[in-house]
């Protein structure tokens, strides 16, 4: 089903492109967005998927094959009492991609700020407020001020800085 809503988004964005390219030369100065940009950035994993992780790296996966995929983190720490790992990545944008668990990944965090490319398969992105988040999910109206919306059986958390998202968590979904 999520496949399916990623497909149509991807169908719908193509279709945009295609538009806008065909009305250009009736808009003065309007800027040029072709195919290949288009494809590009669907190309770009920036599309955080409940439950799951990335199209490349996923909850599950060792962190050799991380490595294998997103090369080398820009900063590693490990705790010597728990043996966890924590691997961080910063993308072109700013935004800070954090991987933690023991040998296979277990969490990962996505920090940004509205610029960021980054959001969910589900269109949750960075800047939202916490009513507009629930608004994806299912969930009673948030009231007063929200610092976490936590949906476990979905597999992701979300993380508000003056009301505004700030950080999406991605976990294994918890059994119902």
């Amino acid at each position: 089903m999520r496949n399916q809503a990623v497909n149509i988004a991807l169908c719908a964005a193509v279709v945009s492109v295609l538009v806008c390219s065909a009305t250009r030369a009736q808009i003065p100065n309007a800027p040029t967005i072709t195919g290949d940009v288009v494809l590009g950035y669907l190309q770009r994993d920036v599309f955080l998927d409940p439950g799951r992780g990335f199209r490349e790296v996923q909850i599950g996966q060792s962190f050799d094959r991380v490595a294998k995929v997103w090369g080398r983190p820009i900063k590693t720490k490990t705790r010597i009492l728990t043996r966890s790992k924590r691997w961080m990545y910063r993308s072109d944008d700013g935004t800070l991609l954090i991987l933690q668990g023991k040998n296979n990944i277990e969490k990962i965090t996505v920090e940004g700020n509205p610029s960021s490319a980054y959001q969910t398969v589900d269109g949750v992105r960075f800047g939202m407020t916490p009513r507009e988040v629930v608004g994806f999910y299912s969930g009673a109206r948030p009231r007063g001020k929200i610092q976490r919306l936590s949906y476990p059986r979905r597999g992701i958390a979300f993380d508000f800085r003056n009301g505004k998202l700030r950080s999406m968590h991605v976990t294994t979904p918890a059994a119902p």
